[in-house]
C-alpha cells in the first residue's frame, strides 16, 4: 500500500514536471513574441530633448526617436494629414500624406505641426520656432520625418527574432531586405532583412525620394547636406594625398591648405560644444 502511495505520488511528481515545462516553453515564446509597443507623448518628448542637449548626431538616440514616430503613425495615433489654407482664396483643403506623390518642405512643417498637438507642445515656448531651443527642436521633428515618410510608404520597418532594435545601444534597426537591397548598399547577400544605423536610414530615404519610387522630392533637406558633402572631399582628399608626401609629389602649399582646414574644423567644434553647454544651461 505504501509503496502504491509513493508511486503513485513520483508520477504525480514528473507529470507536475510535465506541466511545469510546458508551461515554461509557453511562457518563453510569449516573451520572445513581438508586439509593437508605442512610446508615449512623454518619452517621444524627452527623446527630442536628449538629442538636442547631447551630440544629436548619436545614432542611437535620432533612430530611436524616428521608431518612436514611425511605429505612432503605422498605429493610426496621429494621422498624417492637416488643413492648409489658400491664402488668396481663404478656402481649406485637407492635405493627406497617402495622397502625396511630392513631398515639399510645407508639408513636412504640416505633419509636424500636426504631430506637435499630439505630443501637446504645439503652444509651448520652447518649441517655438522663434526661440533657439523651439528651432533645433523642430529641427530634430523634421530630420525624422524625412526619414520616416518612405519607411511609411512601403511599410520596410520590419522584425527579426521577434526584436525590432539591435546593435550597441540599441542604435539600429531590422529593415525589410528588399528595400534595403534597391534604395542602399547594405544587403549586397540579399537577406530578408537586415539593419541599418540611422545614417545608413537616412541615405537610404533620400535614394528613395530620387529614385524611381512613388515618392519624390526636390528640397533639399531631402537630399545629402551640400556642407557634409564637402566635408567628406575634404576628408578624401586630404587621406589620398598623405601618399604623395612619401613619394615627393605634393604641392608645397597643400600643407597650408590642410592646415587652414584644421583650423576651421577646430572652431567649428569649440563653437558647436559652445551652443550646447549654453542650451543645457537654459533648460
Amino acid at each position: 500500500m505504501i509503496k502504491l502511495k509513493l508511486k503513485n505520488n513520483f508520477r504525480g511528481l514528473i507529470n507536475r514536471g510535465k506541466n511545469m515545462s510546458k508551461n515554461k516553453e509557453k511562457i518563453v515564446a510569449k516573451n520572445v513574441e513581438f508586439k509593437t509597443e508605442l512610446a508615449t507623448q512623454s518619452q517621444q518628448v524627452t527623446q527630442v530633448d536628449e538629442i538636442m542637449l547631447g551630440n544629436n548626431t548619436t545614432s542611437h538616440n535620432q533612430i530611436r526617436l524616428t521608431v518612436m514616430m514611425l511605429n505612432t503613425i503605422k498605429a493610426g495615433v496621429v494621422k498624417l494629414e492637416y488643413k492648409e489654407k489658400n491664402k488668396t482664396t481663404g478656402i481649406e483643403t485637407n492635405v493627406k500624406f497617402s495622397q502625396l506623390n511630392t513631398i515639399e518642405n510645407k508639408h513636412i512643417r504640416g505633419f509636424i505641426g500636426e504631430y506637435k498637438k499630439w505630443l501637446g507642445v504645439e503652444t509651448d515656448k520652447a518649441w517655438q520656432s522663434t526661440t533657439e531651443q523651439g528651432k533645433e527642436r523642430n529641427r530634430i521633428l523634421k530630420v525624422s520625418f524625412w526619414v520616416c515618410l518612405p519607411m511609411i510608404k512601403t511599410n520596410a520597418l520590419t522584425t527579426h527574432d521577434g526584436e525590432q532594435f539591435t546593435g550597441s545601444k540599441n542604435s539600429e534597426i531590422f529593415v525589410d531586405g528588399k528595400f534595403a537591397k534597391k534604395w542602399s548598399d547594405k544587403n549586397p547577400k540579399n537577406l530578408p532583412v537586415v539593419s541599418m544605423k540611422f545614417a545608413d536610414l537616412k541615405r537610404s530615404s533620400q535614394n528613395y525620394y530620387k529614385g524611381d519610387s512613388d515618392l519624390s522630392s526636390n528640397e533639399t533637406a531631402s537630399k545629402d547636406n551640400s556642407f557634409q558633402s564637402l566635408m567628406k572631399k575634404s576628408a578624401i582628399a586630404i587621406k589620398d594625398s598623405k601618399e604623395k608626401i612619401v613619394l615627393g609629389e605634393n604641392h608645397p602649399n597643400d600643407l597650408n591648405a590642410v592646415k587652414n582646414v584644421f583650423n576651421a574644423s577646430k572652431n567649428y567644434i569649440e563653437e558647436f560644444n559652445n551652443v550646447q553647454a549654453s542650451l543645457k544651461k537654459i533648460a
